[in-house]
């Protein structure tokens, strides 16, 4: 330590951390005893109160961190300022300070930079809901990419975010810019709920970028819903669409096909070209790990479907049901008929005249299904006869 003539007093060190074992799991990043690194700081004092840090600096091992920050007269943090942060495939800039000055109001972080790595940070699993209100934050983005899983992230991603301790309360995020935005975000506080709104010009991109399902191409998604509070264990109730958009190469819905006695367009499925859909429409609600469907459709020149059920996301288990309706347009021409339609239908929505029952449980990956191709050839209502001698439905274990 060394005092200068102005009454400050300043600490310098250097320290070599070799032997030093650190760890940052959530960012992906760790050094083990052996390896290379070394820190410098610098800290200045007046009349023995934090004043500044002007320097510190963090390297080796893959991690540059340069550092300095401010402090008040009182010695509370005024500013930090990330000069450069890189550690893994993350190089950003970023700056921190009290919301309105005061850390009990919460941080202001403003993060700017070439890429974001969050690909430990997605992929942490968090099984226990601790209901403890943590630290209020606004967010502030602008990156060039947000790597989220592998071989899968965002591009131009902007956005500002805010967190209340104990959800986010409010959003606007995009990414893409001008005609080649994708995705649009949109999050706020409405009563004692929060209304959601997601905008994408390519659902198939976003839903692989988020490790959602990589076998839709295409398509214009649009997701709208509420949460019913202000808490992580809030309902939340909406209701996605998708128009225009393929499926290929997906075996679990090839198999279904198959069982059903769908023929014609199995091969096409699974050769690459894929089957054509003109609208998903899937209202549903979720809460926790258990996300509810109902009465959920899906429709092409091709082939529609219907579903109602459950998915499980934390056991990855799921239990679905519905009916298969080949040649769609043609199939559910009569249903569109007004008084008789429920007839030929059996009063299921986006049902067809000739339809066959199916039902979908167990691992989310190898689920076993179950179906009736008798129903096939059954006009609405006298489809649910065939129920009755169905208890042994021809069934596969499929293996996506």
């Amino acid at each position: 330590m060394m005092v200068n003539n102005s009454g400050r007093d300043e600490i310098k060190a250097h320290l070599d951390l070799k032997n030093t074992e650190i760890n940052f799991p959530r960012m992906g990043w760790s050094k083990s005893k052996g390896k290379l690194a070394d820190a410098t700081l610098a800290i200045k004092f007046k009349e023995n109160k934090l004043a500044m840090i002007p320097k510190f600096r963090l390297i080796g091992s893959g991690i540059n961190i340069d550092a300095s920050a401010s402090f008040t007269e009182s010695g509370t943090i005024s500013k930090v300022i990330f000069n450069r942060f890189l550690f893994g495939q993350t190089d950003v800039k970023a700056d921190a300070e009290p919301i309105d000055g005061d850390m009990k109001n919460g941080w202001k972080l403003n993060v700017t930079g070439k890429k974001l790595d969050l690909r430990s940070w997605m992929a942490a699993k968090n099984n226990d809901l601790v209901l403890v209100k943590g630290n209020t934050f606004k967010l502030d983005l602008k990156l060039d990419t947000v790597q989220l899983y592998e071989e899968k992230k965002l591009s131009d991603v902007t956005g500002s975010l805010f967190f209340d301790g104990w959800v986010w309360s409010k959003i606007k995020l995009s990414s893409g810019k001008g005609v080649k935005k994708i995705l649009s975000v949109k999050l706020n506080k409405v009563g004692t709920g929060r209304e959601l709104k997601i905008v994408s010009k390519d659902a198939g991109q976003i839903l692989n970028a988020f490790d959602y399902y990589e076998n839709l191409i295409g398509g214009k998604l649009s997701l709208e819903g509420m949460y019913e509070g202000m808490m992580p264990t809030s309902k939340f109730v909406g209701r996605a669409e998708i128009e225009n958009f393929r499926v290929i190469k997906a075996p679990i819905l090839a198999k279904l096909l198959d069982l059903a006695s769908v023929t014609g367009i199995v091969d096409e499925l699974l050769g690459g070209v894929g089957i054509s859909f003109a609208k998903l429409r899937a209202p549903f609600e979720s809460q926790g790990d258990i996300i509810k469907v109902k009465n959920a459709s899906v429709s092409g020149l091709s082939v529609g479907m219907t579903a109602t059920g459950q998915i499980n996301q934390m056991m990855e288990k799921l239990d679905m049901a519905g009916t298969i309706v080949p040649a769609y347009v043609l199939n559910t021409a009569l249903t569109r008929l007004p008084i008789i339609g429920n007839i030929f239908s059996g009063g299921e929505k986006d049902g067809g005249v000739f339809a066959a029952n199916y039902t979908m449980s167990g691992n989310i990956k190898e689920p076993q299904i179950s179906a009736n191709p008798l129903s096939v050839l059954a006009p609405g209502l006298l489809r649910e006869l065939f129920n009755i001698f169905d208890m042994s439905p021809k069934t596969k274990t499929i293996n996506n």
